[in-house]
Parts: structure tokens; sequence; C-alpha cells
């Protein structure tokens, strides 16, 4: 969505006014080198983020293995050793950790993305201490839970102190300029994982979505619903235009008539995908990314769209996309 915003204006395509548009979508076939640079951009982001997915689960078996390795090779040193040592160590032995340290398939991408490198032995030190002298942390000791409490101890190390370093973010903001607005959705996905190694131990797999092997897969979608929501943007302006004809057309913001031509584009020629993932995915995105009244306008016109284009029999969907709950 980011991209195609950033196409948009470049290019000046941004009127829902079809009178308005022959001009525009005339640069639009001609200005290729712009389109392709700004498609490079999109696949090189889809890859930022992958790995700054892998660098927040590296992160988080750093932090906790910190007292293990670190704090014994000083003490082997005959170097100073804090005093928090002295309590039993509920990091590097929580079964989640574990499971992180031990996952071959996991440590193969963290070596292939070369994640090892990006964060200096200070900021795990400095993560690692405010986690130990953090009151969620003291209160795990002091109920002592066991393994029970050990995925929750370990999302509240990610949260609470991971997501809050100051130091963390702003490596994560050089790693990938998409940072600040993928951090949301990385860290949702980052936590289902943990949940995954809590539940299947180290046999658990990455969040399948981010899984390498599918990153091929995943392009061609991705590189699918911005090529065809440019090309095909000339019949996607006229029909959300004749939903919202009683709508001042200058007052529809530039992102949410992006965001009505996507789902557009995938209710109609992503045949895969069902409708209601589609009109959900997108209310969600304009709550974050549009204005407090989009999630209503976006909700409406695309019902419309979808009751319209249903009864009009220009909406086939097949497989998994046929399903309507």
């Amino acid at each position: 969505m980011q991209t195609l915003y950033a196409y948009r204006v470049l290019s000046k395509d941004y009127d829902l006014d079809i009178q308005k548009y022959e001009e525009s979508i005339q640069f639009v076939n001609t200005d290729k080198k712009l389109l392709d640079s700004h498609h490079k951009f999109l696949i090189e982001n889809i890859h930022m983020a992958y790995r700054s997915y892998l660098l927040n689960l590296y992160t988080i078996r750093e932090v906790c293995l910190y007292e293990k390795y670190h704090l014994q090779a000083d003490a082997a040193k005959h170097l100073p050793v804090e005093q928090e040592q002295e309590f039993p160590d509920y990091l590097s032995q929580n079964k989640i950790v574990t499971a992180l340290n031990s996952n071959t398939k996991l440590n193969m991408q963290f070596k292939e993305e070369k994640v090892s490198g990006v964060l200096t032995e200070k900021i795990i030190r400095n993560i690692f201490r405010k986690t130990k002298s953090s009151k969620f942390y003291n209160d795990h000791i002091a109920k002592n839970k066991g393994p029970d409490g050990d995925l929750e101890l370990v999302a509240k190390v990610y949260k609470k102190t991971i997501l809050a370093s100051s130091e963390y973010n702003q490596v994560l903001d050089e790693l990938s300029i998409g940072w600040q607005d993928d951090k949301q959705i990385i860290a949702s996905l980052v936590l289902k994982t943990l949940e995954a190694y809590d539940e299947a131990g180290n046999k658990a797999e990455p969040f399948d979505a981010f899984n390498s092997k599918k990153s091929k897969e995943d392009e061609s979608f991705v590189t699918d619903l911005y090529f065809n929501t440019i090309e095909k943007s000339p019949e996607f302006k006229e029909l959300i235009g004749n939903q919202v004809k009683n709508w001042d057309l200058s007052r529809i913001t530039v992102i949410d008539g992006i965001l009505l031509q996507m789902a557009l584009c995938e209710m109609l020629y992503f045949e895969m995908i069902p409708l209601k993932v589609t009109i959900d995915e997108y209310i969600e995105i304009s709550k974050k990314y549009s204005t407090p009244k989009s999630k209503e306008f976006i909700n409406g016109i695309l019902d419309k769209l979808m009751k319209t284009l249903s009864e009009e029999g220009r909406i086939k969907k097949k497989g998994r996309g046929r399903v309507s709950t």
C-alpha cells in the first residue's frame, strides 16, 4: 500500500475523477522506469520485513541466554559477576528459549540472513539488565510459576524490554526503512511464533507467512497485486465512482482511494481470497493508515461493491476463495 501511495503521488495519479484520468493513465503506461523502481522497492521491503522478524526472534534468544553465556564467562575470567546471578536462571532455562536455541532450521535462517552481527553486545546487555531489574521479572520470580509461566515471561521480555528499547529500535530503523510501519505486524507474528514453540517445542517452525520456502509465492502475490492495481486502475475508479456519486470526490483521501482499488483488485482478480477476508483486511489497514472516519467509509463502499459485482456475476471465486465466513 505504501509503495502504491508513493507511486500515485509521484505520478500525480491520485484523482478519482474519471474525466481527469486520461492524462494520468498515459503517464502510468509510459513511465516504466518509475513503475519498476517502486516494484523493486516493494520486494526489498518484503525481504527486510522477513529479516526484521528473524532479528526479533534472535534478540529474544540472545537476551535470555545472556546470563548463561556472558556472565558465566566473566566468572571464569575472575571478573566481577552481577548479584542477580544468585537467583535461578529463569531466562536461559525457559523452555521456549531452549526450543529457539535448538531449532536447526531457525538457526540456519539466522545464519543465512546474517542477523547475528546486527546487534552489539552492549545493546543485548542493556536489554538484559533492564529485564532483570524489571517489576514483571521480579514478580515472576516471587510467584515461581515454573514452566507454565514460560510463555508469559518471554512474551513480556519481548514486549516490555526489547520493543521498548530505544537502542534496539534505532538498529531496526537502520536495518529496515519500514520498521516503524511494520513493527506492530512483525511483533504479532513473533508472539505467534513464541506460542508455536510453547506448544511444539523445537519442532515448531518460523511463522509460515515468512517461511523462506514460500518467499517466491509471497513475492508473486505482492507483484501481481501491485501491477494489477495500477493496470486496472481506470476500471476500479469507475466502479468506485459509481458508488460515491453523493460524495465530494475531492474529500476522498489518496489512501482511501488506493485501499479501495487494492480491495477491488483482490475481489475481482484473486480467486483464492475470500471476500470477507479482503474486506476485513482493508478495514484494518484503514484504521492504521487513514483517517478516523475511513473505517466506516471503506466498509460501506466495499460492501456495496461486493453486492453489486456479485449480482452482476463478475466475482468468481474458487477453492478456499469461496469461503464466506
